[in-house]
Parts: structure tokens; sequence; C-alpha cells
């Protein structure tokens, strides 16, 4: 079949349930998903006819759930937050695009903290994304289910973040879960009116967890004021609490927290929907604070719904106004992760080649900055951090873990091995199991 041919039967499938450029939106990534292509649609637009391989099971299974109306995101199992993949199925809220921005506002503010709590974990999109942004910080999260809890781990093991996730209801007293104060809470927690449920999508509605957006309408601060009060004794002296709101409520969310004297930063949620204009006004806001990539800004205005066509002349106006700048941003970005993520080149260039970065640019970059002494030396650094605290049985199990995550940094084999050779005992049996 060809992807045209497929994405037309997609685009009937869902005709019924969504307007016309939000079901061909649909229609091309679950193309490129099916395609083995993962969100990268561009070979689709360039050669239309190309044939695609798919299992008549799972082309009736994908259309069957589409055209019942489950998300797109759960049908494909995944959904792409601030640069990376998360896995996504009922049992969590789908990840907003806009909550990037309090994510991305936390990482731009909250640099030199050291203990993170996110409330409400869900996928767990926050707290990861906050871990691989802040790699010199301790970040824990919580959230009611169990079986939420299960995804957002799947997804912390996956892209490689350390996240201390417990079970917790937010509204009970959380006192007990942990002996150290944070820096930081963030939260995106439930707070949809019952009443307002009329005006939500019946895909949403019929499949994403009601835990996880409604809250009663004679109290529909009931998590924010917990969350709130439990900053007494989670939170350090100056520690800080970074809300995303309900935009209807902002003046009553705000003089709540002033009723029970924290400090406050909070975020109003705009509504999902943007124009093209309105769109180049928040990439302009957000690229002001943090540098993007022209995929970045591509992936949020699709989830804003802009027209494929006009995302790319508002692409166009960044990208001539220098707001975005695909050569800077590869050169930043190296050099971060780099200095201070630790990682090495191949995680870099894999992350990289994820926003559809040039491979030229991206080895233009490693070789200005990839000095490989000091690269062998923050691998030495961090395996031996993490041979301070690595849990193991044998030493044999604790040199796996040692080379498994010298490996999961990006780095070669042969450097890893190399250093963690180093770190112990001539004795100890050679793993070579990779």
């Amino acid at each position: 079949m060809t992807a045209r041919a497929l994405r037309k039967l997609i685009s009937e499938a869902v005709a019924s349930l969504y307007p016309l450029r939000e079901r061909e939106q649909i229609a091309l990534l679950v193309t490129a998903h099916l395609a083995g292509l993962g969100d990268y649609v561009a070979p689709l637009l360039a050669d239309p006819d190309r044939e695609i391989a798919i299992e008549d099971a799972l082309l009736a299974t994908t259309l069957r759930r589409l055209s019942a109306g489950h998300p797109m995101q759960y049908v494909i199992g995944q959904t792409d937050f601030y640069g990376r993949s998360f896995l996504v199925d009922e049992s969590v809220l789908i990840p907003r695009p806009e909550t990037e921005e309090l994510v991305d506002w936390v990482l731009h503010d909250e640099r030199e903290s050291r203990h993170l709590l996110d409330i409400g974990t869900g996928s767990g999109c926050i707290a990861v994304s906050l871990a691989l942004g802040l790699p010199h910080a301790s970040v824990a999260a919580i959230d009611i289910a169990e079986e939420t809890l299960a995804t957002a781990r799947k997804n912390s093991l996956r892209l490689g973040a350390e996240v201390d996730f417990r079970q917790a209801d937010a509204l009970g007293d959380m006192r007990a879960l942990f002996d150290h104060r944070f820096d930081v809470i963030v939260s995106n927690p439930p707070y949809v009116p019952d009443h307002d449920r009329t005006e939500m999508h019946t895909n949403v509605l019929d499949h994403e967890p009601h835990r996880a957006l409604f809250v009663p309408d004679d109290d529909i601060l009931c998590f924010y004021r917990a969350i709130a009060r439990a900053g007494h004794y989670l939170l350090e002296q100056e520690g800080r609490i970074y809300f995303e709101i309900y935009h209807r409520a902002a003046d009553a969310l705000c003089a709540l927290t002033e009723n029970v004297m924290l400090p406050q930063k909070s975020i109003v949620k705009p509504r999902r929907s943007k124009t093209p204009d309105e769109a180049l006004a928040a990439l302009m806001r957000l690229t002001a604070r943090a540098e993007k990539c022209e995929a970045d800004a591509l992936r949020l205005m699709r989830g804003w719904g802009v027209a494929p066509e006009e995302a790319q002349r508002v692409l166009a106006r960044l990208v001539r106004d220098r707001f975005i700048d695909n050569a800077r941003y590869t050169t930043i970005f190296v050099r971060e992760k780099l200095n201070l993520s630790g990682w090495g080149a191949y995680k870099i260039r894999t992350a990289l080649k994820r926003k559809q970065i040039s491979d030229e640019l991206i080895e233009t970059a490693l070789k200005e900055q990839a000095d490989p002494e000091k690269m062998a030396d923050r691998l030495n650094s961090q395996l031996q951090r993490k041979a301070r605290t690595v849990k193991a049985k044998t030493p044999y199990d604790r040199r796996t873990k040692l080379i498994r995550y010298g490996l999961s940094l990006g780095y070669t084999y042969e450097m890893v091995m190399e250093a963690v050779g180093r770190l112990t005992p001539e004795t100890e049996p050679l793993c070579d199991d990779f």
C-alpha cells in the first residue's frame, strides 16, 4: 500500500470525529508511525507514493481504534514531549504541548536547585524532562495510581533518567514520604471543573483518565490548596512552587497561594489551539528564553493545531529573524550535553538526529568541542560517582552495572571498558557480555 492510500484510509476513519486539518495531521503522523519513521514525516511528504508494508491485522486494529475515538497517541503508544518520545496508554493523561512551557520555565530558572518534586507525575514527562535537563539534581515524583507509575517508570528507564517514584495521594499527608526537603515543587494537577466536561472532545472524555482531569465544581482548587499546604513541610524555607493552572481560576489561585504564605510561580495554560500569529508570538517568547531547533518549533505548532503550510511560513519567519538557528542550536546543545550532562558523542548524535539536525552540523559541532581527553576525564568522574552508590551482590554485577551505565551515557565501548577497568580490581572477572 502506498503512503498516500494509507493516509486516505486513516483520514476517512476519523472523518466524523475531527475537522479536516486535524484529521490530515493525524493521518500523516499515524502513517509515519506505521512506516517505522516515528514522527519523521518528511519522507512521506517528499514521496507520497512510497510503498509501506503493513500487516492486515495491525491496519485493521489501528483503523478500528481511531474510528472509535481513541486518541492517536494511545493508538501508536507514544507521544512527543520536550523533544523526547514518551510511552503513553490509557492509564496516563496525554502530555500537552503547552506543559512544555512549564518545564522550560523550571529548567531555565532552577539551574542551581538540587532537589525537585513533581506531584501528579502521570506519564513522568515533567519529572523525566527535569531529571535529564538538570543532571546534577535529584528528582522525585508521586502519583496516586500504581498503573500510572508503572508507565512513568518505563519512560524513566528507556530515556535514561533517574527519578524516585513514590505512590501517594496528593490530597493526603505526604510528610512521611521523604526524609529531606525540596527546593522546587512542580505540578500540573487536575483542575477542570466537572461542569466543563461538555466543552471537551469525546476522545478525551471517553479515553483519558478522569482522575487526572476533573475536580468538583464546588472546589476546583482542591489540589492546588493541598499542594500549597504541603509546601510548608516539603519545601525548603526559600522553596518555590511552579503550577500549571486553569486559566479561568488564575486569580483565585494567586490569592490562595498568598493566603497560605508561600512563594509562587505559576503559568496560565493557554487554550490548546493557536492561530499562526499566536504561534509566532508564543515561539518568539519561548525562543527568547531558551534555544529551540526547527523541529522543536514544528512539533509545538503541530500540537497547537497550526496547519503544516502555515507552520512552515511561521518557521521561515523565525529562521529569517534569527529566533531559530539550527547551527547555533547544535553548538549550544553539544556544549551543554558534553560539559553539563556528561554525555558521550553517540548519545549526542542520536538526540540531534531525532531533532532532524543534519549530520554536517552535528559533526562540525562535535569536532569543535569534543576533546577526547576531557571526555575521558568526565566519563571517569561519572563512573566514580556511580561506583560509590551502585548496589551489586557480586563484583561481576558491579562491573556489569558500571559498563551499562557508561554505555547509556553514549560513550564508546572501548572508552567505557578502559574506564571501568581502572575502577575495578584486576582480580575481578572480565565482563564482556555487551
